[in-house]
């Protein structure tokens, strides 16, 4: 059985993983070629019982595609207590 909380719910739970994730060289010249110096997505993310993510699903895009998922394998790296 899946329980939904909301993100505020683990605030301050997760005990690794890097929180400031910054594009790629790439991603970086992609968005100053149309004129973006920030941008920002929303995941679902599921956690097993010990927290770890088994799941990040992408729910609002970047609009970058390399920087979406460079944000999903990142999150899966994440452990909470």
């Amino acid at each position: 059985m899946a329980l939904e909380v909301p993100p505020s719910a683990i605030d301050g739970k997760r005990i690794s993983g890097e929180t400031m994730i910054e594009p790629d060289t790439h991603t970086q010249l992609e968005m100053q070629g149309v004129g973006v110096d920030q941008t920002s997505a929303a995941f679902d993310v599921c956690l097993d019982p010990m927290g770890i993510p088994t799941a990040v699903e992408l729910v609002s895009s970047t609009c970058f595609p390399r920087f979406d998922e460079k944000l999903r394998t990142t999150i899966l790296t994440w452990r909470y207590d």
